[in-house]
């Protein structure tokens, strides 16, 4: 679900760069009435499949499509529509009232729908909270003109540095308090020579949130934090099974990696640019006569364009970079099982979470299935002579995967600028501007 989250806000935020500006005509009373109505609707709407949901149910994969299609047309309609992106877009901090208006449809669906508490909105925010804090920066460097080189890198190094004590500020969690799991725990790491600046406990927030994870990279502010369901479901073994795969991901820099592709999604989305304004560029003599056409037809070829994007930046979220987190965590769970010299603690732990959440048979785009994991790792170590060699060979496939990735679109980049690179430099910034 956090996972689904986080897309659902690059995809918000990618919306409100991309969304063009629509005048359907109407005065300012119309539109006001209109707004109320779509606000009515979307609270009717929720409320209804609410009433109609029997208790502690999930809701159908379908109507949880629906509900959230319903979410981004009518986010799409604020931002087109009713002003919004134009009202805020060329003000600083000009990001922050639309995304508030995002999160008004998006956390009450998931609050109504899937039962989850307030401490909710906490835990959400907390991880958003590196993301927003390096928008805040950048926009008080630019209100204050205050510019070098590298600046955003720096900004980056600072927060991945502090970000993990603010974040713990406002998450909603307490220390590990029982001395025995804590020595347990430590001892642990230790002899795999990880080390955690505090173990935290995230209270209990919904009814499927059995979870664990870390925060921070650099040792003085990482956290290793179990949820609050899952330390009570889990015997001590099982328990070193789940901290065993955390490690694993820190072991084997998944952080590092997953940023990396993060990174090529703006070469992606510029490859995606290139490609959308070559026709334009085979078509048209000079960027003259394309302004010509592009006023004439500016409406439709905005929303062309945004639709353009918006569909394969999805296809990159759902697709692409699920594709890889589900192999990172594959990786995590092979190396949990080599350290602990066995499959039995991690299968047993994963067993336990599908039965306490119902999920156990239920597919995941972005870490397997439960049971998909476990019948992976018992058919693997049902094989004989499993060595280090084994899992080495096996990391650097998805490493290679990864570095064609980025290559390939760095790659796409430098052939589209040398191909066509004065043309193409004055119609994307005249498409931009």
């Amino acid at each position: 679900m956090i996972y689904e989250d986080l897309i659902f806000f690059w995809l918000a935020f990618l919306l409100v760069e991309l969304a063009p500006s629509l005048d359907l005509g109407l005065d300012v009373w119309s539109l006001v009435l209109l707004f109320l109505f779509k606000e009515v609707l979307f609270f009717l709407v929720l409320t209804s499949f609410k009433k109609a949901l029997p208790l502690n149910s999930r809701l159908p994969r379908r109507v949880h499509f629906l509900i959230f299609l319903m979410i981004f047309s009518f986010f799409t309609a604020d931002l087109s529509i009713f002003g919004v992106k134009s009202l805020f877009e060329d003000r600083y901090f000009g990001l922050i009232p639309p995304l508030l208006l995002f999160f008004h449809y998006y956390l009450p669906a998931r609050i109504l729908l899937y039962n989850l508490n307030l401490k909710y909105l906490r835990l959400f925010f907390a991880l958003l909270s590196p993301l927003l804090l390096l928008y805040l920066l950048e926009e008080t460097a630019d209100y204050l003109s205050f510019d070098y080189p590298l600046r955003t890198g720096s900004f980056i190094l600072l927060i991945l540095v502090v970000a993990p004590a603010l974040m713990v500020k406002v998450l909603p969690v307490y220390e590990l308090s029982s001395p025995y799991l804590r020595n347990l725990i430590e001892n642990f790491t230790r002899a795999l020579k990880i080390k955690f600046r505090n173990i935290l406990v995230l209270k209990p927030i919904g009814p499927r949130l059995y979870t664990a994870g870390v925060l921070g990279f650099f040792p003085p502010f990482r956290y290793l934090f179990f949820s609050e369901p899952l330390l009570k479901v889990l015997d001590e073994d099982e328990v070193l099974g789940v901290i065993a795969h955390e490690v694993a991901h820190l072991r084997n820099h998944h952080g590092l990696w997953l940023f990396l592709l993060l990174f090529s999604f703006t070469l992606y989305l510029l490859n995606l640019l290139f490609l959308f304004l070559l026709p334009f560029a085979l078509m048209f003599e000079d960027v003259d006569a394309f302004s010509e056409f592009f006023e004439t037809n500016k409406e439709i070829l905005e929303i062309i364009l945004s639709f353009y994007l918006m569909i394969f930046a999805f296809f990159f979220f759902r697709y692409i970079f699920a594709y890889f987190l589900r192999s990172l965590e594959r990786e995590a769970d092979m190396f949990a099982c080599y350290y602990l010299g066995s499959e039995v603690p991690l299968v047993k732990a994963l067993y336990k979470v599908g039965e306490a959440t119902g999920q156990l048979f239920e597919k995941s785009w972005h870490h397997y299935g439960l049971y998909e994991r476990i019948s992976f790792l018992r058919k693997m170590f049902s094989q004989e002579g499993l060595s280090k060699e084994f899992f080495v060979k096996k990391k650097r496939r998805i490493r290679w995967l990864i570095l064609f990735w980025l290559l390939l679109n760095l790659f796409l980049g430098l052939i589209f600028q040398y191909l066509g690179a004065p043309f193409f430099e004055r119609l994307l910034k005249f498409f931009l501007n």
